[in-house]
């Protein structure tokens, strides 16, 4: 119970903090109250946590900022009151929607740039930014939160005794080596942001420790036009610079990158982004069409979805080229008129003449010579012949024996069916399926692997009801039944169930982690470790004091809490 606060449900429990939804009685407002564990509510460090967020937070009073109503104790636990957001997190909002069309992504990245130049303007660099640390509201505002990491040079700083402080997969490569951190440290985790943002995966993430900071060190991620050419190509340079490994070859700050073309229409980023969450399957852009119309398009920008009013003058220019060219053409010819010559080209000619011209022509053989109008006009392809009415396409090529223009079709009169129609598409064609998982899986269609999520693409299946298997070996295998129609795209969403267990540490003073052996990472520990089930040996190790060791038991699916002092270590 926490007085003046009325715990209407638990939202979420983690290993170190659990929220709830609760009621401000006074106002009668949704709020979230987010309290220390138990376990840990003697830990100073933690404590500290929790009321450098509170003071940071009520500093910074932005639209894209959460706003931290109150903190304070109820019987003996420590708890933030934060205002209410209605809406998900950003890394279950990629996992229900990706892939994400262009614009929603450029919406969400404007309003976290707003919330970081805002923040950085304010002297504090964030430290641990990452989805599950941005909020999408139904409203359409996205909300940067959890502070507790976040430095400032009047506050103290959190304890790190040898470790890292930060989310592996998302620290910078400054900030996995333990050096002073700058603003610039907070856009490389944007840039780890935004590219899970386009293409649903992180791409430094390993797995484990190790092989993720060995990734933030020296791995260049894929082009993130492999994998969304649909995406514009000054974005797709922004975020690889955003993950540069200098922070001095990264952009000057995140009001520079606000100040790109890219994000001209950020103040329009809340109402693009709440027209989406309306309507996902029905999205399409809000259009800016008096601006469209009032500003050239920039040279060599595709007629494809200009006005229609714009493109109209353009096609009657080609029209009447056209018209001109094949006038000329025709007023040379030794016939009467160009009309003429084209009604004598579709009349049947009698075969005698025929053999009688083609042998005038130097072919005795009765044979006419093969030209490009007589492959166009018997397949309507060029290049592409048809062997099927051969006697009428021989007819329309002794007409115009030496020109390459094909004959246009007389005014007024319909196309002959056999030379103009192109040949009826197969009834049945294949259907199409989007498979996204997470974290990632290789996917298998009725025993065949066809790739490892994130795909490029969906995939192209036949018609029917197929088997689908996605496996990753640390997690539980998933397998369904879909069926497939013809033409048609569906989607596949899954979140694979994990097969380990978790070990949460907190050590005194600090210690390097050892597991079977193997390093996994030094204390304080920003998140459980994700270890296989079973009986491991457990080695703590710090320079200045005896190691400690011990067997823990790993259970799937649940996480193993221990306290260790290195103090009283025999």
């Amino acid at each position: 119970m926490i007085k003046g606060y009325r715990i209407e449900r638990e939202l979420s429990r983690g290993p170190i903090t659990t929220v709830y939804l609760a009621t401000q009685s006074e106002l009668e407002r949704a709020v979230l109250l987010k309290v220390l564990n138990v376990q840990w509510q003697q830990e100073a460090d933690l404590v500290a946590r929790f009321r450098r967020e509170a003071r940071i937070c009520a500093r910074l009073k932005h639209p894209n900022i959460v706003t931290v109503l109150d903190f304070g104790t109820a019987e003996g636990a420590f708890y933030l009151v934060l205002e209410y957001i209605e809406g998900e997190n950003l890394a279950r909002f990629i996992q229900r929607h990706h892939p994400l069309p262009a614009p929603v992504i450029l919406a969400v990245a404007a309003q976290i740039f707003q919330a970081l130049a805002y923040a950085h303007q304010q002297g504090v660099i964030h430290r641990d930014l990452k989805p599950a640390n941005i909020m999408i509201g139904l409203d359409g505002l996205v909300k940067l939160t959890d502070f507790g990491l976040a430095t400032i040079s009047d506050l103290p700083g959190i304890t790190q005794q040898g470790g890292t402080v930060g989310t592996p997969g998302y620290m910078s490569p400054e900030q996995a080596v333990g050096q002073s951190l700058t603003p610039a440290s907070d856009l490389f985790s944007a840039g780890i942001t935004l590219y899970e943002l386009c293409t649903g995966r992180n791409p430094f993430l390993g797995n484990n420790f190790a092989r993720t900071i060995q990734n933030l060190l020296s791995l260049r991620p894929a082009p993130l036009a492999e994998h969304r050419p649909d995406l514009p190509e000054a974005w797709c340079r922004l975020v690889h610079q955003l993950l540069e490994k200098s922070p001095e070859e990264r952009p000057a700050s995140a009001q520079a990158v606000l100040e790109l073309p890219l994000f001209a229409e950020r103040a329009h980023a809340p109402e693009i982004l709440q027209q989406f969450l309306h309507a996902p399957e029905r999205f399409s852009p809000p259009e800016q069409k008096a601006d469209r119309e009032q500003t050239p398009e920039a040279p060599g920008q595709p007629l494809q979805g200009r006005p229609t009013r714009r493109l109209v003058p353009v096609l009657a220019l080609l029209v009447l080229g056209a018209l001109a060219f094949w006038l000329a053409i025709q007023a040379n010819r030794k016939s009467s008129s160009p009309q003429q010559a084209v009604a004598n080209a579709m009349q049947p000619v009698p075969a005698d003449t025929l053999a009688a011209r083609h042998a005038a022509a130097g072919r005795p053989d009765g044979v006419p010579p093969k030209t490009r109008s007589q492959s166009i006009l018997a397949s309507g392809k060029s290049g592409t012949e048809t062997p099927r009415k051969t006697e009428r396409s021989a007819q329309v090529d002794h007409a115009t024996p030496h020109r390459e223009q094909p004959a246009p079709p007389v005014e007024g009169k319909k196309p002959s069916l056999a030379v103009d129609q192109p040949p009826a598409l197969p009834v049945s064609r294949p259907g199409h399926l989007w498979i996204i998982c997470l974290p990632w899986a290789e996917v298998l269609v009725d025993g065949e692997t066809r790739g490892t999520t994130p795909l490029e693409g969906p995939l192209a299946v036949p018609p029917g009801t197929h088997r689908i298997v996605l496996k990753n070996p640390d997690y539980l295998p998933f397998q369904t039944t879909v069926r497939i129609k013809a033409g048609e795209t569906d989607t596949l969403k899954v979140h694979l169930t994990s097969a380990s267990g978790f070990l949460m540490l907190h050590v005194v003073p600090w210690a390097r982690v050892y597991v079977d052996g193997q390093l996994m990472e030094t204390t304080p520990l920003s998140e459980p470790l994700r270890l296989s089930p079973g009986v491991h040996l457990l080695r703590l190790e710090n320079p200045e004091l005896p190691p400690w060791e011990g067997r823990i038991q790993v259970t799937p699916g649940d996480t193993l809490y221990r306290k260790i002092s290195l103090w009283s270590s025999p």
